[in-house]
Order: structure tokens, then C-alpha cells, then sequence
């Protein structure tokens, strides 16, 4: 009984998993111009993501951005294994500046947290957590802190057992990063979701 209690978990979590998977995002080139994206009808999301300092060994977060039932995400870090994790780019927190380049229309957000044993998620009510872009556009929408909540498991270990997320103004910190990386898009406009704490529908 036991056994099938601890299994349990894992389990329920893959089946989550299974079911929000999305489009991970691919590196977007330094080189790219705004007539890039125009004649592409693409528009850049430039955002933050973030979690505590020190738990990149228990899970990366995802910022997750939803169209007609689709989603394409970024994450703070990759955790196969294959490749180091990289430096944050921030003191206070695990994170990076990010930017996702993606068809023009409105998205709504999320925030989720994955483990070995799968998916955390938040995804924010439609009415309060939509952006609408237009092509060739490149736009700030916010700073996404991913908070967590520990829990103790098989053996006594420590392990993920839930997430909250907030949204906030972080455009002093990230914008110098974001322009270092992108030199030749300038100043991006600023269009944010909305500040504060990330409440919807949640699956954990």
C-alpha cells in the first residue's frame, strides 16, 4: 500500500504532464531585425523568468504563452542533463531574460514548475492575463517569479509539492539585459500583462 501511495504522485504528474505540454521556443538570433519579423508576421515577447536561488536542482520553471488551445514556453534552464546549467543572470534570483518570437495574436499566460515527477501549473484567468501583439511589434510583457513550495517525500527527501507564481514591472533590471543580447531591435514597448500574484486555474 505503501508503494502504491509513493507511486501515486508521479503517476498523476505525468498524466498532467502529458496533457500541457507545448512548443518549447528556440534560441531567437541576435541578428534578427523588426522588418524580420513584419514580413514573417512575428512579433518578440521579451519577459523574465525566475525562480529561488538554489533550486535549480530540483526542476526548471515555464513561462507559457497560449493561442487557440497551443502553447509555446520558455524555460529558465535545461534540465536534461546533457548541458551544465547556465550562470543566472540576475543576484536575488535563478533566471534568465527571455524572448520568444511568435505568430501575431493574443496570448493568455501561464507559470509551471517541471520535476522528474512532472508538472506544476498556474495559468492565469483569460480576462486578467492576455496580450495582444501585432506583427513586427516587440514587446515587454513582465517579470515572472515562480515560487515553490517543499514538501518531504520517499526517504525523508525534499522535493517540490507546489507552485505560486507572480507577475511584476521588472523593466530596470531586464531591459539593459535584453538590449545587450538584441542590439540591433532598440527599445522594446511595454505592454504587461498585469502586475501581481498569477490566480486561475491550477493543476499540481
Amino acid at each position: 500500500m505503501d508503494f502504491l501511495k509513493y507511486i501515486a504522485k508521479p503517476l498523476t504528474s505525468l498524466l498532467i504532464l502529458l496533457t500541457i505540454v507545448g512548443c518549447a521556443t528556440q534560441n531567437v538570433s541576435n541578428k534578427i531585425t523588426r522588418e524580420n519579423l513584419a514580413a514573417s508576421n512575428k512579433a518578440l515577447l521579451v519577459f523574465s523568468i525566475t525562480q529561488p536561488l538554489s533550486s535549480e536542482k530540483f526542476g526548471n520553471s515555464l513561462f507559457r504563452f497560449y493561442r487557440n488551445g497551443n502553447s509555446i514556453y520558455a524555460e529558465t534552464h535545461d534540465v536534461t542533463g546533457i548541458t551544465p546549467n547556465p550562470k543566472s543572470e540576475f543576484a536575488n534570483f535563478y533566471g534568465r531574460v527571455g524572448v520568444i518570437e511568435v505568430p501575431a495574436g493574443e496570448y493568455q499566460i501561464a507559470a509551471a514548475f517541471k520535476t522528474g515527477n512532472g508538472i506544476f501549473q498556474v495559468r492565469g484567468k483569460v480576462e486578467k492575463n492576455t496580450v495582444t501583439v501585432k506583427s513586427g511589434e516587440i514587446v515587454y510583457v513582465g517579470a515572472l517569479n515562480v515560487k515553490l513550495e517543499f514538501g518531504t517525500f520517499f526517504l525523508g527527501l525534499a522535493d517540490v509539492k507546489g507552485v505560486a507564481a507572480d507577475l511584476n514591472d521588472e523593466r530596470v533590471r531586464d531591459l539593459p539585459i535584453f538590449k545587450a543580447k538584441y542590439p540591433l531591435l532598440g527599445e522594446p514597448e511595454i505592454r504587461l500583462f498585469r502586475v501581481g500574484p498569477i490566480v486561475g486555474e491550477s493543476a499540481n
